[in-house]
């Protein structure tokens, strides 16, 4: 996907990894709506991290793994050259059941262990960390990650946490947490305004095709640059919506969200309802473009 509209959080990327380098860790919280572009500034940050010398851990998340014991750390710790039977002796070690008692300690001892896991790691090269769809990360793996945030201040560590936590909040003792670092960042992405909308048009085909879509293409789409990117796409291939490109891309947004998004998409698809967006239908007629040119080559 390309970045449109994003200079700004793209410049505190930056400084967040030059302060890293100085031993000031940093953790930086990505918020937005599926398709924002979290995912890549993620992937932006990792690759100019590892140009520039550090170790780069990362996590996917996915509700379905929610329920996983420490899922999130298996991820990150996995491939980082620490002995398996070391972080799995931690990793399993029987938690009491009761909180307020013997429970407490034991989860503070495997916290403890696992953060000096990662501050080795950071002593001996520069450590990213990043995490995505955050929202749905176990609870075991968010204690270890604050756990870790509450150690940054002289430690060579950046934490990149990205999620669309609008109809998912993270849990308040750990997003308190989060903001109480003296590093944090905030980074909320917007929809593209239509400016940033006929940018992005553009540079997938030209000026002149970009003025004449990019309206209706941004209020078809809301401004998400995952829809717009795919739509794009599709009038330059076949001169409107595909099941295979826009479709999908719809698709996909959806099962990254809430069941509920998923529920409301079929009880309007039954109802022959129409969508949010109705002007999707009457976007501008596009010939397909030849075999490998653009909306409009000449």
């Amino acid at each position: 996907m390309v970045l449109v509209e994003r200079d700004s959080e793209l410049r505190q990327l930056d400084r967040l990894l030059e302060e890293c380098f100085d031993g000031r860790g940093r953790v930086a919280l990505i918020e937005g709506a599926t398709g924002s572009g979290k995912t890549e500034l993620l992937r932006y940050a990792a690759a100019r991290a590892q140009n520039a010398g550090m170790m780069v851990r990362s996590a996917n998340c996915a509700s379905s793994e929610a329920v996983l014991r420490f899922g999130v750390v298996n991820q990150l710790l996995y491939g980082a050259g620490i002995p398996a039977e070391t972080t799995q002796r931690i990793l399993r070690r029987p938690l009491a059941e009761d909180p307020e008692t013997d429970g407490a300690a034991d989860l503070a001892h495997v916290l403890h262990e696992l953060g000096l896991i990662l501050l080795d790691l950071s002593a001996r090269q520069p450590l990213l960390i990043t995490v995505d769809d955050v929202q749905y990360a176990d609870e075991l793996s968010l204690a270890a990650l604050l756990h870790l945030v509450r150690r940054l201040d002289s430690a060579r560590i950046v934490v990149l946490l990205a999620g669309s936590l609008a109809s998912r909040p993270l849990d308040v003792p750990f997003r308190v947490g989060l903001t109480r670092s003296p590093g944090f960042r905030s980074l909320r992405l917007a929809p593209l305004s239509l400016t940033g909308a006929t940018e992005l048009v553009a540079r997938q085909s030209d000026e002149v095709t970009a003025r004449r879509l990019a309206p209706a293409l941004h209020e078809a789409t809301a401004g998400n640059p995952l829809l717009l990117t795919a739509l794009t796409e599709d009038f330059r291939e076949v001169g409107g919506a595909r099941t295979e490109g826009f479709g999908l891309a719809l698709l996909a947004c959806l099962h990254r969200g809430e069941p509920i998004l998923i529920e409301l998409a079929r009880a309007l698809a039954v109802l022959e309802a129409p969508m949010p967006h109705p002007r999707a239908v009457d976007l501008p007629a596009v010939p397909p473009a030849p075999a490998g040119g653009g909306l409009a080559d000449g």
